[in-house]
């Protein structure tokens, strides 16, 4: 809880995002337009918390996060992320995120394929690449799922799941504007089940990725 806590405000502060804890069905929740974390909580608590004021708020809204974050069936296609892996994601990004203009939304692009996923990052002036080491699970050979996001935002949830130093399943978007879901594995090792969202760009130069992106790819 201290670990969500502490990346709480980060995600709040996007877009003067209301400073409140959501508490629903076991989980502690924080979000803005674009993203969302979460993490399980024992307290028991059941509604609205604002930061500010150190009350729960009566009458709050709570977005359908049982629609956003639906139960995992298992046949879901996903890679895992490797605890080790997220301080060198962080810093393959880091260069894209200074170099692009704070007006300007750093893409990045995953794609999703049998061997793996990989992370292209591109502009007129880099070309950023960096491949994951995990095998794709549910993912037949040839099958490809890929989707852009906001690098920028993005940092912010990879930063948050590298300070819970565990594995981490990200589920691809199978459909347009599904989405990433991002969820620590804990089958594979003990750990307080937590995860987060974000949403993939509606729009982005396409051309700059036309080699990787499947349909498009020669």
């Amino acid at each position: 809880m201290l670990i969500f806590m502490k990346n709480a405000k980060k995600i709040l502060g996007k877009d003067e995002a209301l400073s409140v804890i959501r508490y629903h069905a076991g989980r502690a929740y924080v979000s803005n337009r674009y993203s969302c974390i979460w993490v399980e909580d024992a307290s028991g608590g059941e509604g609205t918390f604002d930061l500010q004021s150190n009350l729960m708020c009566e009458n709050a809204a709570m977005p359908n996060y049982d629609k956003l974050l639906p139960p995992i069936i298992g046949s879901e296609p996903y890679t895992i992320v490797c605890a080790n892996e997220f301080t060198e994601f962080l810093a393959a990004m880091k260069p894209v995120n200074a170099c692009t203009p704070k007006k300007q939304i750093a893409t990045l692009l995953l794609v999703w394929r049998m061997d793996g996923l990989t992370a292209y990052m591109r502009s007129a002036k880099m070309d950023v690449r960096y491949r994951f080491s995990s095998m794709s699970t549910n993912i037949e050979n040839g099958q490809t799922f890929y989707a852009a996001f906001d690098a920028r935002r993005l940092s912010d949830l990879v930063d948050y799941f590298r300070q819970r130093t565990a594995p981490v399943r990200f589920y691809p978007p199978v459909r347009k504007y599904v989405p990433l879901r991002m969820e620590v594995d804990t089958e594979l090792i003990s750990a307080v089940p937590a995860g987060g969202l974000i949403a993939p760009l509606t729009r982005f130069e396409e051309e700059l990725f036309a080699d990787v992106i499947p349909d498009k790819a020669e």
